[in-house]
C-alpha cells in the first residue's frame, strides 16, 4: 500500500527548541525518520512545526534541500 504521511515532526537538535509547559521532545531526525518508516512505501509527505520550535523555520528548509 502506498502511503502519504500527513503529519509527522522533525526534531533536530542543531535548531534551538523552546519549551511548551515545560514540554521539550527529544530529537527525531530525518534519518530516524527513515528507519522508523522503512517497511511502509512512503510517496509523500507533511512535514509541521510543533509549537517547541517556536517560530523557526529553517529547519524545514534544511530539510527539504538535503533529502
Amino acid at each position: 500500500m502506498k502511503v502519504f504521511d500527513s503529519h509527522f515532526h522533525i526534531i533536530d537538535p542543531q535548531y534551538p527548541l523552546t519549551p511548551n509547559n515545560g514540554y521539550l521532545p527529544d530529537p527525531f531526525t530525518v534519518e530516524d525518520y527513515k528507519q522508523r518508516t522503512k517497511e511502509i512505501d512512503i510517496r509523500g509527505g507533511a512535514i509541521v512545526s510543533g509549537s517547541f520550535q517556536a517560530f523557526e523555520q529553517e529547519y524545514l528548509r534544511n530539510i527539504l534541500l538535503i533529502h
